[in-house]
């Protein structure tokens, strides 16, 4: 039976694979910290830096790429675009940007061994 990290690991590599990572990735940089910014870099790179405008009613869809979005009892996300929507449809945000991984690492770091 696998433990957690290798499990992780496999997932990860599954997903490498995909093409969903790149060579930046984070995420295998320190066992049990599972965040990257891979996604992000993605839709920078494909210019979008600003999220989309409001949600068209109804059916919801993104009205970047037109794909209909989830809707998870909080707020709408559009998993293509990385995108949230308060429940109303306004104030879209990325959903795949982190802030300072530095210092999510290094808070980690601190809760895996308190000594650091």
């Amino acid at each position: 039976m696998e433990t957690l990290d290798e499990h992780i690991a496999r997932r990860h590599a599954e997903s490498v694979a995909r093409g969903e990572h790149d060579d930046q990735c984070e995420v295998l940089a320190t066992l049990g910290f599972y965040l990257c910014h891979c996604s992000k870099r993605r839709r920078e790179a494909r210019g979008y830096t600003e999220p989309p405008g409001d949600l068209d009613f109804p059916p919801p869809v993104c009205p970047r790429c037109l794909v209909a979005v989830d809707h998870d009892g909080d707020g709408w996300e559009c998993r293509v675009c990385d995108v949230t929507w308060d429940s109303d449809g306004t104030g879209a945000s990325f959903c795949d940007d982190y802030g300072d991984l530095g210092a999510a690492l290094s808070a980690h770091r601190h809760a895996v061994d308190p000594l650091t």
